[in-house]
């Protein structure tokens, strides 16, 4: 059978058309899609906004797992908080109630249940504080005392460490004696983040420092000579919340790449729905769900080690791994480079509360999926600030280029080949693949040398992608048969393998996928 010829849709437009045939424009952006873009430029030419790629971020349903997800499906109806910010909301403040009784070793150090959350969204419709708040009445709901563990006005790291520290003896003369705080549970809820980075951005400020080694769950101490303290088995959480524009304003180069960010799972919150009157969620039915998450708690208290796999999941995350672990450039590949250990955490906190005493695959596939919805995130609020106008000029042309993509000819028509170096072009390209914008299948069906075709992920969808990070070929391709329901994010996705030799060089066709080692090997004989 023929295949269809591939046309270039672009070879009709001219470089200064592209940008203008796709949407959507500035004028046409929700405000949390033009505060996510940011407008680098108020006073010029209007024309950069309109941004062809502003696709806010999508929870799937596997995220929403165990007597937390239910307790989420109960109150999101009934409130404009996005349900990813009360499960994040929700998970974090559930892990601080917890404690440091569950764990996993992980290459030799131990991960709890301690969570560090980040709400990002705009200011007047993000909700983060109504997402905030839910979860707050959750985590009173289980437990009315546990509101002395809770605290906000972070500035310090010696503040941070004064909240939990340990007992202190007094000195010969009966001084000095401290009782120091028995509970090392600690909740911090930040509702202005942005002065936390501007507090640790000061000069002999500690508390970026102590807040990446309380997340570790390490000791905790200050080193100031005149009252010194320590914190000894911390077991600190931190829900923020904060704007991209002040995002992206108050990080430093040190917050993104020494390991500060990505401590956080970014999580994008918006209002889901309008509800002029408030929500009407029967009082009865509330606390049926918290009862069941206050029951969950008090047996995964009751866990410790749970850094066993059931046969399922050593499968999930052999799969899994290399995806997770594997970097990419610039600040989304910093805000995302933990993605093992977080989903690990939230896998860990998810079998807790189910009282098992292994990690199974849902637990990972849930875990998995909410960090697919922080990757998004963290993709739609640094991901496009980072690429050139080259490269976004050729985005818009790939995305107007549809499904069918668009081949070296028409992306050179397309940047305007009479004044562009090919290197240059090369460039825009490995831009595009590296933030995990656009892929390249090669065309077998042209009766001749097989040519590149470039297509934008927006056209894969719901098709993974074979590798977010372009490893392997970056070959793009619809999936075959078999079970992909674990795969929830693309990076989570390994290359595939040729069942008959296991090469991984293989080349996608209108027939599927073909082996070239196989082929060469037939020709051959």
């Amino acid at each position: 059978m023929m295949a269809p010829e591939v046309r270039d849709p672009a070879d009709a437009l001219s470089a200064e058309d592209v940008l203008s045939v796709v949407g959507p424009s500035w004028d046409a952006m929700t405000p949390g899609q033009r505060e996510a873009y940011g407008d680098p430029d108020p006073d010029g030419d209007a024309s950069h906004r309109s941004h062809p790629s502003l696709e806010p971020p999508v929870l799937s349903d596997a995220a929403l797992y165990g007597p937390v997800g239910a307790w989420v499906r109960v109150v999101a109806p009934h409130t404009e908080a996005s349900p990813a910010a009360l499960l994040a909301s929700a998970l974090v403040g559930v892990g601080a109630l917890i404690g440091r009784s569950p764990f996993v070793v992980l290459d030799g150090a131990d991960h709890h249940v301690n969570l560090y959350g980040l709400l990002v969204g705009p200011t007047s419709s993000g909700r983060k504080g109504t997402a905030a708040a839910r979860a707050r009445r959750l985590v009173g709901g289980i437990d009315p005392t546990f509101h002395t563990n809770i605290l906000s006005g972070l500035s310090s790291g010696e503040g941070l460490i004064n909240a939990i520290r340990d007992a202190r003896s007094p000195s010969a003369d009966g001084k000095g004696g401290d009782p120091g705080v028995p509970d090392k549970r600690l909740l911090v809820i930040a509702g202005e983040f942005s002065s936390v980075l501007r507090a640790q951005g000061r000069d002999g400020n500690t508390l970026s420092a102590v807040l990446r080694e309380a997340w570790d769950g390490w000791t905790l101490r200050t080193i100031t000579k005149g009252n010194p303290q320590t914190a000894t088995d911390p077991h600190v959480s931190v829900l923020g919340m904060i704007t991209p524009d002040e995002l992206r304003r108050q990080l430093g180069d040190c917050d993104y790449f020494s390991g500060y960010l990505n401590r956080f799972m970014l999580v994008w919150s918006e209002r889901s729905q309008l509800l002029p009157f408030g929500g009407n969620l029967d009082p009865a039915i509330e606390a049926v769900a918290v009862e069941d998450v206050a029951r969950a708690v008090r047996s995964a208290r009751r866990c410790t080690d749970l850094s066993g796999f059931t046969p399922t999941a050593r499968q999930w995350w052999r799969e899994a791994y290399p995806g997770l672990t594997t970097g990419r450039p610039g600040r989304v590949g910093a805000a995302i480079q933990r993605g093992a250990a977080q989903v690990r955490r939230v896998a860990l906190l998810y079998a807790a509360l189910d009282g098992e005493g292994e990690v199974d695959a849902r637990h990972l596939q849930a875990a998995g999926a909410l960090w697919d919805y922080c990757a998004q995130t963290a993709t739609y609020v640094f991901g496009r600030s980072e690429l050139s106008q080259r490269a976004q000029r050729l985005e818009a042309a790939l995305l107007a280029a549809g499904p069918t993509g668009m081949s070296r000819t028409g992306i050179r028509r397309a940047v305007g080949s009479n004044n562009v170096k090919a290197e240059e072009i090369e460039a825009a390209l490995r831009e595009l693949r590296d933030c995990g914008a656009a892929r390249f299948c090669r065309d077998d069906q042209t009766g001749g040398r097989s040519r590149e075709v470039w297509v934008h992920v927006r056209h894969l969808r719901p098709a993974p992608l074979l590798g977010r990070d372009g490893s392997n070929g970056s070959e793009a391709a619809p999936v075959g048969a078999g079970d992909a329901s674990h795969r929830s994010h693309p990076s989570l996705n390994t290359p595939k393998l040729c069942p008959t030799c296991g090469s991984d060089d293989l080349t996608w066709t209108a027939d599927g996928y073909r082996c070239e080692r196989c082929a060469l090997a037939g020709a051959s004989s």
